[in-house]
């Protein structure tokens, strides 16, 4: 009897393997006809949207909503979904499969509503967008660029009037979309409540694996823990404005900061950053920068636009084509450290998808998470205003450098403390305006000014009610996404102490330089780089730097 028991036992436990070995094979057969459908999709839509951008042709963006909606349309499929529902409730052994199968899922849980609802929503957004990429602000009856009006307020320093009129000129795209902008929410929302979400802001968040708390609750905790020292930084800020400007603290409006939404620091009087990049070849410079710690631009470059021209987008983004290697870059470059900033950054963002492991599952081949890819772009990207990156690049000499150190931290210390109070208010307005998109334009264009008063200490113009908040393309084309601004800002601080630590041995962790180092290169690949999306970016963080994000790194190198 005893015998029969255990050959009954045996048998039971041999085809429940057979089941599960089943199971996880139909789940890669599931898979595998996905990325059939999916990649040529995917890649079609890259490389319209990349012409779109580079040529301002509308036809080109149109091309690109289709292939947007296609994509959507494959995301939508109620049955599959279903499935990747069903598979998710099995005891999945194997990492990777498992991962592919909660990545999918996430893709379709996102789509799952009326298809009209979703083509509604892709073919506004895209409108949206076509109208930034292509708009011209005009300031005395001239059409500008973007990088015209930044100049007038980096380098103007006695046209009060003209400074003024460029910051209005840099808002006036607001007032062609912010109705858009509400539309777009409202369509959000619905798509978001229809599939049982509280509105498109928790869905939104639930889909890139975080919650409205969870983000929430760290800001919160930045706020407490930063706002002391902005205070300071802010009156600082304000001194030094009034000096060069000649008028008082107190008189300081926002056409006085040196960005048009005050979400960066101030260059210094006594350090001229933009005269060391002065007719150097920032592309050339970048490149030299990552090939002295093994990681090779060229390609990438090579691939890239890197210079303005009539109708090209503005401003700048990297984007990984194919999976398979080609990895673009668009900038618009001029000779100044906030373009050598913003290359370094953007191909920060290159080379975490060039250096991707080739052999992970397609799904799998894409960074960890959307801050994990902004962390490395920012981390490089603070290299401009480091004195010895200043002195290999640049030709500065040892004694230069050293004398201009200390202004060159209390520079960075400057940006990166007011770009965690812009980020405060950027993702808290995005908090506001999904929750009731329908008070409409007037009460949004005070309640930006509440959130920029509070958060950035900054005042609103007398008698100002236009929608500024829309003429941040964020808010329209990438929703959701501004507060991973953020956590890439920790999480970049908490890389650089673990180089510094691990890899350079030195105590010097707030102004670490990062060249000429190839195990530095090797970090990155190996933990960085290779595990491509394979982990939830919280086990990732762990296994990247020995540690959760934590926001002591941070504070560590800005604050304390």
């Amino acid at each position: 009897m005893k015998k029969f028991i255990l050959f009954a036992v045996l048998i039971l436990l041999t085809v429940s393997c057979n089941t599960k070995i089943d199971r996880e094979n139909e789940m890669r057969l599931f898979i595998e006809n996905y990325v059939k459908k999916v990649a040529p999709l995917v890649k079609k839509a890259n490389l319209a949207y990349w012409e779109a951008s580079v040529t301002g042709n509308p036809e080109k963006y149109k091309e690109a909503a289709k292939y947007e909606f296609e994509i959507a349309k494959l995301h939508s499929n109620r049955e599959e979904f279903l499935k990747l529902r069903e598979f998710l409730k099995e005891d999945i052994k194997d990492e990777l499969l498992k991962r592919q199968i909660v990545l999918i899922y996430l893709s379709y849980a996102g789509k799952q509503g009326d298809p009209n609802l979703v083509k509604q929503i892709i073919d506004k957004q895209n409108e949206i967008e076509e109208k930034f990429n292509t708009f011209r602000a005009e300031l005395n009856g001239k059409k500008v660029t973007d990088n015209e009006l930044k100049e007038i307020l980096r380098s103007e320093k006695k046209n009060m009037a003209l400074r003024k009129e460029a910051w209005l000129a840099s808002k006036q795209i607001g007032k062609v979309v912010a109705k858009d902008v509400l539309e777009l929410a409202k369509l959000r929302n619905k798509l978001a409540k229809s599939l049982g979400y509280k509105d498109y802001f928790e869905m939104a968040l639930k889909l890139q694996e975080q919650t409205p708390e969870e983000i929430i609750g760290l800001f919160d905790k930045l706020d407490n823990e930063i706002s002391p020292e902005y205070q300071k930084v802010k009156a600082d800020i304000d001194k030094m404005l009034a000096r060069r400007y000649k008028i008082s603290s107190k008189s300081i409006m926002p056409w006085h900061y040196e960005d048009p939404f005050f979400q960066e620091g101030i260059s210094f009087d006594s350090v001229n950053l933009d005269k060391y990049y002065k007719g150097k070849d920032l592309a050339n410079i970048a490149k030299d920068f990552y090939a002295s710690i093994g990681l090779d631009v060229t390609d990438i470059l090579e691939r890239s636009s890197l210079y303005e021209k009539e109708g090209k987008m503005q401003h700048a983004f990297c984007t990984d084509i194919d999976r398979e290697g080609d990895v673009r870059i668009l900038t618009n470059i001029k000779d100044n450290e906030s373009w050598m900033d913003t290359v370094l950054h953007e191909l920060g963002h290159a080379v975490y998808d060039k250096y991707l492991d080739k052999n992970l599952p397609y799904v799998l081949r894409e960074a960890c998470h959307t801050f994990t890819t902004e962390a490395v772009a920012m981390l490089f990207g603070r290299q401009s205003k480091n004195p010895e990156f200043l002195k290999k690049y640049c030709g500065l000499s040892d004694r230069e450098a050293k004398n201009i150190a200390p202004q060159l931290y209390k520079m960075q210390k400057f940006q990166q403390l007011v770009f965690s109070r812009w980020c405060q208010v950027v993702t808290r307005f995005e908090k506001e305006m999904y929750a009731h998109p329908e008070k409409g334009v007037d009460y949004f264009n005070n309640y930006w000014w509440q959130l920029k008063e509070k958060y950035q200490l900054i005042k609103k113009p007398k008698d100002r009610n236009n929608p500024d908040w829309a003429a941040k393309i964020h808010i329209s084309a990438y929703p959701v996404y501004y507060h991973n601004y953020m956590l890439g800002e920790l999480f970049a601080s908490q890389m650089n102490f673990y180089i510094a630590k691990n890899i350079i041995h030195t105590d010097n962790i707030k102004q670490t330089f990062l060249g000429d180092n190839k195990e530095i290169g090797k970090y990155f690949i190996e933990k960085i780089f290779k595990p491509g999306a394979r982990y939830r970016w919280d086990r990732f963080v762990k296994e990247a730097t020995g540690d959760e994000l934590n926001p002591k790194y941070y504070k560590l190198q800005f604050v304390d």
